[in-house]
């Protein structure tokens, strides 16, 4: 399926976590690795049950960006606007040339600081 790249249109911040473990328990860092055009779609009810079916249940959001930013699940957040999502499955490619990425994404609103901070 060809990406029309005027429909990236959203800039997404990719935010790499690293997480340490301190007296008080373990916290995690954010850094910004760069920010990219993306398409960022909110996904309904047939997206949802679609990825339902692959064995993902909490899916709210799709992002359509160029492959490039290397993503580790559970260690990666994308950042748009005031909202955080973060991948929830292994990227998939678009088109069959692997020039874009589609990463399905749950919203995240637990509390976890913004990059160059650490949770408590």
């Amino acid at each position: 399926m060809p990406v029309n790249p005027g429909r990236l249109r959203h800039r997404v911040e990719v935010l790499d976590g690293t997480r340490v473990n301190t007296v008080g328990g373990p916290q995690t860092t954010w850094d910004s690795l760069g920010t990219f055009w993306a398409a960022v779609v909110q996904v309904g009810a047939d997206g949802a049950a679609r990825y339902a079916q692959a064995g993902y249940t909490d899916v709210t959001h799709e992002v359509v960006m160029r492959a490039g930013p290397r993503l580790t699940l559970g260690l990666t957040r994308l950042r748009w606007g005031e909202r955080e999502l973060q991948p929830v499955a292994p990227p998939t490619f678009v088109d069959n040339r692997g020039r874009y990425a589609r990463i399905a994404c749950r919203e995240v609103n637990d509390g976890e600081s913004h990059a160059g901070t650490s949770s408590v």
